[in-house]
């Protein structure tokens, strides 16, 4: 990330503690009795359940509201939890250049938590740039995944860019099974390096809803 950035990144380092590796357990705990003022910045009810999962409804009412700094925790071991199922598959998985990494790319004022009720349930980062949207992350717990919240989000963001003209890029993890699902939303491969594929969606007047 530019300079811009860095004190949002110091200050965020220092709730990291040293020499311990992180759980997605770990982080869970204090944030699901988190309570807020704010009113919810979005909200949408998945009927749109690929898989249904056990343990989360099948219908529930999901949220998005802006991440505070408490989040923090919570964000980046909900990332680490997937780089490492990703990343392992491919002898790439290195925990200490992962959190670099996270830190590097991480900002609050571009992050909004996904929230079931008042329960964080995942997380996502959007840039804006001048000729684009770029998806930078886009993560949900174990037992919401599958429900058609990731398909509802993506949606609601290549509209966004539909009304302003723009493509959405994103990089998606090699192994990730979610590229099939962007593949399936029109994305289309301009890129790949040593950990991810870069891909791309152009905008499209009337886009489908299929």
């Amino acid at each position: 990330m530019g300079s811009s950035e860095s004190p949002n990144v110091v200050s965020l380092r220092a709730l990291e503690p040293a020499g311990r590796a992180w759980e997605l357990r770990d982080a869970l705990p204090d944030l699901t009795d988190e309570r807020g003022a704010e009113p919810p910045r979005n909200s949408h009810k998945h009927a749109d359940a690929d898989r249904p999962h056990r343990g989360a409804p099948p219908e529930a009412e999901f949220r998005l509201r802006p991440a505070r700094p408490g989040d923090y925790l919570f964000a980046v071991a909900l990332y680490l939890d997937g780089a490492k199922r990703h990343l392992s598959k491919i002898g790439r998985w290195d925990e200490p250049r992962l959190k670099i990494k996270f830190r590097n790319g991480y900002n609050r004022a571009q992050t909004n938590i996904i929230c079931a009720g008042e329960k964080p349930i995942g997380w996502m980062q959007v840039a804006e740039h001048v000729g684009r949207l770029h998806l930078r992350q886009l993560h949900l717990i174990p037992a919401y995944r599958g429900q058609g919240i990731g398909t509802t989000l993506i949606k609601d963001l290549l509209r966004r860019a539909d009304a302003l003209g723009k493509p959405v890029t994103l990089d998606v993890m090699h192994g990730n099974p979610a590229r099939r699902l962007y593949l399936r939303l029109g994305f289309r491969q301009t890129g790949r390096d040593a950990d991810r594929t870069q891909m791309i969606c152009r905008p499209t007047r009337g886009r489908s809803e299929a």
